[in-house]
């Protein structure tokens, strides 16, 4: 049979000695103190020590903080971009050096699609090129 009933315990902080011996008490410890006890190792202690920073903040500093959780979140979003932009761009130039080396001069046609292509299109280009009678036949298979 299956007990469906919760247990609750109830504790009562002011009681508490502050003295941390097991994980228990840095949770007991942070609840009566509004702080966490040094040396706390429990799991997720770290998560709690960081919004009762947030919760003890002034107003001022909570929106100022705020206001740099919104930009590093742009930053990473930025840099991302800009990631993903400069490998799409590394993998056009080496196809571009590749095609170039295998059917001479590339004509501006050529250089455009690829300029123009997605990353998955340049990857798919990479793999064929070996097999590509020519450069037409090639840029002209887009699957």
């Amino acid at each position: 049979e299956k007990n469906i009933f919760p247990e609750y315990y109830l504790i009562i902080v002011d009681r508490y000695k502050n003295q941390v011996k097991r994980k228990i008490d840095e949770w007991i410890y942070m609840i009566k103190n509004n702080e966490v006890a040094k040396d706390s190792v429990s799991k997720n202690i770290d998560k709690a020590r960081q919004k009762l920073a947030e919760i003890n903040m002034e107003e001022q500093e909570r929106r100022s903080y705020e206001k740099y959780l919104i930009n590093l979140v742009r930053d990473r979003d930025v840099f991302n971009t800009a990631k993903e932009e400069g490998k799409i761009e590394g993998e056009a130039a080496l196809l571009k050096r590749l095609l170039t080396h295998k059917f001479g001069k590339l004509p501006e046609w050529a250089q455009e699609v690829i300029d123009n292509a997605s990353s998955t299109q340049l990857e798919t280009w990479g793999e064929k090129i070996f097999d590509a009678a020519n450069l037409k036949q090639l840029l002209d298979n887009i699957d």
